[in-house]
């Protein structure tokens, strides 16, 4: 082989590696952020944690607690679409009264006053007051749990 030759095949050489290199980080890069990471991880001597979503932590918790896990995310979707912020104004014409049906699990207002409203719009705090009122008095309390 010519050295002219020997110095282009080592270029090229050297320049797929970096190529190949680049694709493997970014391969991880994009893996990582699609799928984070549930257990702890050491990355640099520093402790990363990931947290769980709404989704998994409140499936997790009401199956914990003995509760049909499907049943609860048919129920959710149906209320709020998973959604932590949302809510719904009620207008109760019999007794000219407003309700607000507040977060996650649609908690409401007038008939669960014990409920804060910043406790129904905290995924967490509305999740284990869900888990009270679901033991005590089931599924009716929603609409969509009819």
């Amino acid at each position: 082989m010519k050295r002219l030759d020997k110095i282009t095949y080592v270029l090229w050489a050297l320049a797929i590696a970096l190529i190949l290199c680049l694709v493997d980080k970014t391969a991880e890069y994009v893996a990582t952020a699609l799928y984070p990471i549930k257990e702890q991880v050491v990355v640099n001597r520093v402790e990363k944690v990931e947290e769980l979503s709404v989704r998994e932590y409140v499936l997790g918790e009401v199956e914990r607690a003995g509760i049909d896990k499907y049943e609860v995310y048919n129920l959710i979707s149906c209320e709020s679409s998973w959604n932590t912020q949302n809510y719904r104004v009620n207008y109760h014409a019999r007794t000219d009264t407003y309700s607000i049906d507040r977060g996650l699990w649609q908690i409401n207002s007038y008939w669960h006053s014990e409920v804060s409203p910043s406790c129904a719009y905290d995924y967490k705090c509305a999740t284990k007051e869900s888990i009270r009122i679901l033991k005590e008095r089931g599924f009716s309390e929603w609409t969509c749990g009819n």
